[in-house]
């Protein structure tokens, strides 16, 4: 095993460590200060709105008795199911952005002969890591007219990315980049993987975008994980988003009657008004995308 080596990048210590059987960053922050940087509209629509009504929601299916129709109980469970699983999806979205953003402890990225680990969580396999990519911010909403990246590994035949650092200057996280990839191109080859890894590719982005595109690798076997595949899924494919929406408004309907029904006040029905609202306007992208698909199939 030779001898640890260590340098100062843009605010980062980075140790690296080498042997036989494995290659491994620390990277230890100069300044131990968070940076947060979660839009507060997103935890409002995530995490407030259907945290909110599903407390209201559990209320009233407490307090209810016997005498309620059977259908009405079963929707209600059912949409109270479909607001644990938005919950789960966008609390695990805003902890990844929390988990980026905050660089105020000691993160490790490890590469063995069998897997990669990052931040003390098991990845994927070793073979299944393609190379990096550099996701190039022009414009900043702190600072208008200097730029800042981000930098993701990219994983399996998909071209998934796990997101690494974001916020860095370019020349910084290019620097690195370089290292990580040098460096891993000869651990690969020493472990026998003969298929080389792919130039460091470079996106020029936004701000608001690169929060979405630097981390679409799904963590498997957490809950976390499968609800960011779900939510995938209701996003990219209209026949999930149209099922999921009709079993929300039938949710939003059963779940209102059951409120009044059990002596709430009306009022406590905003939060259904505004996720009516809310999935009117997904059911409508779904139809949206499953009309434009045949079109664009004729013109391909």
């Amino acid at each position: 095993m030779s001898e640890p080596e260590s340098f100062s990048l843009a605010g980062l210590d980075v140790t690296v460590e080498e042997s036989p059987n494995s290659l491994t960053y620390t990277f230890n922050p100069h300044n131990p200060v968070p940076r947060l940087r979660v839009p507060p509209f997103l935890v409002l629509f995530m995490v407030v709105l259907p945290l909110g009504v599903l407390g209201v929601v559990t209320s009233a299916l407490i307090i209810s008795d016997a005498n309620r129709p059977a259908w009405e109980l079963v929707l209600t469970g059912l949409f109270i199911a479909q607001l644990v699983a938005w919950l789960s999806s966008g609390g695990a979205a805003i902890l990844r952005m929390l988990f980026r953003s905050w660089r105020a402890h000691r993160t490790t990225l490890i590469f063995t002969r069998a897997h990669l680990s990052h931040g003390g969580n098991r990845v994927c396999e070793l073979a299944h890591v393609r190379g990096l990519r550099l996701f190039i911010c022009l414009e900043t909403d702190e600072q208008p007219g200097k730029s800042r990246a981000g930098l993701s590994l990219v994983i399996g035949d998909e071209r998934a990315t796990r997101g690494l650092f974001g916020g860095f200057e370019p020349q910084a996280l290019r620097t690195l980049a370089e290292d990580i990839q040098r460096r891993l191109t000869a651990f690969r080859f020493n472990q026998g993987l003969m298929s080389p890894l792919e130039s460091l590719s470079e996106v020029e982005t936004t701000e608001g975008d690169a929060a979405n595109l630097m981390d679409t690798f799904p963590t498997r076997g957490t809950l976390p994980g499968f609800t960011s595949g779900a939510a995938r899924l209701i996003l990219d494919n209209p026949w999930a988003g149209i099922a999921w929406c009709l079993v929300i408004f039938a949710g939003l309907f059963a779940s209102g009657r059951l409120m009044l029904g059990v002596g709430l006040s009306p009022a406590l029905l905003t939060g259904h008004l505004f996720l009516g609202f809310i999935h009117l306007a997904m059911l409508s992208a779904s139809f949206g995308e499953f009309k434009r698909g045949p079109a664009d199939e004729k013109k391909g």
